[in-house]
């Protein structure tokens, strides 16, 4: 990924000249003066060029953070595991999936009972594996990281307010930032923004990152007992896009999820965009 840059250019002026008197020769007072003001004049032009723009305030405007105009590549990688573990985790994800569809009463009344928000489900016998098969199903995203997929070209260009994305080989191929609301806009619906991401050990798929969150939810599946009762009229859709940088490498990431249940049909993406 190309790492943001912010380069200043400096002009440094130096003048010295050697009187037919030496060096230390005294300066009159008018010299003197005529000296010093140069010299202020010098020390302001140093910190504060004639030419220079002002420095843009980026409060309300977080995305400006991690994303500058410009034209470049960037790796599109996707979550995957190695090939050993992935059939390991596939074979075992299909057992629990047919044992639960045989039991499905069962599974609703099992998971109302003991569903604790950010806790996974106790094992039970009845989901068709073994205990430590369901061990390897929760440790599974301790052995994904992400794998390159692909390339796509990246143009970022601002217009006002609106900063957009273009990403052609990309899932979601064009994401608008309007910056003056604070919201992204995709194909899949206009994201509002949801606040900071923080680096932390437990993103084990990227590697430690920050960064800045938009989010988009939508459909009539609102509890768990909505879950439950869910048929061919149910809707669910729910957009994530993030925006930030890799702790370790410095790179900017651009991370983008999408699922959508309608008509009982299940769409999904997962997608990350590494800038060279």
């Amino acid at each position: 990924m190309k790492k943001l840059a912010f380069i200043m250019f400096s002009l440094l002026l130096a003048g010295c000249g050697h009187s037919s008197e030496g060096e230390n020769a005294p300066k009159s007072k008018e010299v003197q003066g005529e000296v010093k003001k140069e010299k202020a004049e010098k020390a302001v032009n140093k910190e504060e060029p004639a030419d220079a723009k002002p420095k843009e305030d980026i409060t309300g405007k977080p995305v400006l953070a991690y994303l500058k105009e410009e034209k470049t590549n960037g790796d599109i990688k996707g979550i995957g595991m190695d090939p050993v573990t992935g059939r390991k985790v596939m074979a075992i994800t299909q057992k629990m999936q047919n044992s639960i569809a045989a039991n499905k009463a069962w599974f609703a009344e099992y998971t109302q009972k003991n569903m604790k928000e950010g806790e996974a489900l106790p094992y039970s016998p009845k989901f068709g594996i073994t205990e430590k098969e369901y061990q390897l199903l929760l440790d599974s995203q301790n052995h994904s990281e992400m794998i390159k997929k692909g390339e796509t070209s990246v143009e970022i260009k601002r217009q006002g307010d609106k900063l957009t994305v273009t990403a052609p080989n990309s899932s979601f191929k064009t994401a608008v930032f309007d910056l003056k609301a604070n919201t992204v806009k995709t194909k899949y619906g206009v994201l509002s923004y949801k606040g900071k991401i923080e680096a932390s050990s437990e993103q084990a798929i990227t590697g430690p990152w920050s960064g800045e969150a938009w989010k988009f939810e939508d459909g009539n599946v609102k509890t768990m007992q909505d879950a439950q009762n869910m048929d061919e009229n149910s809707y669910i859709k729910s957009v994530n896009f993030y925006v930030g940088k890799l702790q370790d490498t410095g790179e900017t990431l651009i991370y983008f999820t999408y699922r959508e249940l309608k008509d009982m049909k299940k769409s999904q993406a997962d997608e990350f965009i590494v800038l060279k």
